[in-house]
């Protein structure tokens, strides 16, 4: 079971997006499946993607506007700017 309210108690950001990622690769992980999260943009517009790391690797040496690639949720979190509400 996860608890991600607590996370929103004093308002929430569009880096909620990172900790839904985060909660969905763990889950991942502890289920023996290849594929991560990756995330696109920010805002209202962000995207997640499920990629193996074989392939988020391929496709970050084709894509270099770190706006539009996927990124891991971590990186995503530096590059986008929280907008609090």
């Amino acid at each position: 079971m996860y608890d991600i309210v607590e996370e929103f108690k004093n308002g929430y950001d569009w880096t909620g997006a990172k900790v839904f990622a985060d909660l969905l690769n763990t889950e991942l992980a502890r289920q023996g499946i290849a594929e991560r999260v990756y995330l696109i943009n920010g805002g209202n517009e962000v995207q997640l993607f499920f990629l193996t790391p074989e392939l988020y690797r391929f496709i970050d040496t084709f894509l270099a506007d770190r706006y539009w690639k996927p990124l891991e949720p971590e990186t995503w979190a530096r590059v986008m700017p929280a907008h609090r509400v």
